[in-house]
């Protein structure tokens, strides 16, 4: 029984029945963004639907634009969720589009009363590409730097700090002789500061490490190294 004060609504003039298959949720929802590459999309129904009508077909994926996303669909064995799984990651970056047509039918052979559309934008792709070192300074066999200089090296991307330190960036004359200093670490460049002037006319070399590596965590791979000779002046500052 109804409780007091409360009444069933029944179809009428201001209230229409409702009939027929109806998408209930979506995964991802509408207006997602970040969707990981790898997601499946699905769609789950308000009764069990007919099998024979849930396919690529009925069940469609877009992006960017309506550019066609190649993939299968299958219907749980409740017959009340379909998933549209890609034949591949989905691109980066952009709006996909997905859309239940009127084809998809219940057990009963009744259509969705209209298309079911839905949009979400996907994350953009992980960083997977190497750091690598693009100019330094003093320059490769530079022949007579000045010795209060600092040692540069220039990243074709941003570094993590983390990994720029006394032991992934070195610097030694002569020879294998190390030559102590700090390292600072900001953006793209890296910079080793000799704890006192270098020795003139010395030919030195500096090493970043192999596992230094950039904000995605990308490694340099192996290591970088370059020679200068210095000279018997300082720079002006």
């Amino acid at each position: 029984a109804l409780a007091s004060g409360c009444y069933e609504p029944v179809a009428g003039p201001d209230i229409p029945a409702v009939s027929g298959p109806r998408v209930l949720s979506t995964l991802p929802p509408d207006g997602a963004s970040g969707v990981p590459i790898t997601a499946s999309v699905s769609a789950v129904f308000s009764e069990p639907m007919d099998p024979a009508s849930i396919s690529t077909a009925t069940f469609t994926l877009a992006g960017p634009g309506t550019t066609p996303i190649s993939g299968s669909v299958t219907l749980n064995p409740e017959g009340t969720t379909a998933v549209f799984d890609p034949a591949a990651d989905l691109p980066a970056g952009v709006v996909c589009t997905a859309t239940v047509t009127t084809g998809a039918k219940n057990t009963a052979g009744t259509p969705l009363s209209k298309n079911r559309v839905w949009h979400f934008t996907t994350a953009e792709a992980p960083d997977t590409t190497p750091p690598a070192v693009a100019s330094t300074s003093p320059a490769k066999d530079e022949p007579a730097a000045a010795v209060n200089t600092n040692v540069i090296a220039n990243s074709t991307e941003a570094m993590n700090p983390v990994t720029i330190t006394t032991s992934t960036f070195t610097l030694t004359g002569p020879g294998a002789t190390p030559i102590p200093g700090s390292v600072s670490c900001t953006g793209n460049t890296a910079v080793f500061d000799p704890a006192s002037d270098l020795p003139a006319g010395t030919l030195c070399t500096a090493t970043v490490a192999a596992t230094a590596a950039d904000l995605a965590g990308n490694i340099l791979g192996s290591a970088y190294s370059w020679t200068f000779t210095t000279s018997d002046r300082k720079s002006v500052v």
